[in-house]
């Protein structure tokens, strides 16, 4: 009787054991995941605005080179 108790806590112990590595792993590959995500769509829109901004620029420089110097 008492070894069975001892196998029914034992069994318990790694049941529990398990599903908190199982959730730590979960949770350790969620957060990786939401931060890739997060620096890739942060990285886009900073090339993003970075080309559309460096594209704006040039477009005013040729409209103010040609305003001055071709008039």
């Amino acid at each position: 009787m008492n070894l069975k108790l001892h196998l029914k806590e034992t069994l318990v112990v790694v049941v529990v054991e398990v599903v908190v590595v199982v959730v730590v792993v979960v949770v350790v590959v969620v957060v990786v995941v939401v931060a890739v995500v997060v620096v890739v769509v942060v990285f886009s829109f900073f090339l993003f605005f970075f080309f559309y901004y460096h594209y704006f620029f040039f477009v005013i420089t040729l409209l103010l080179l040609q305003k001055y110097c071709y008039l």
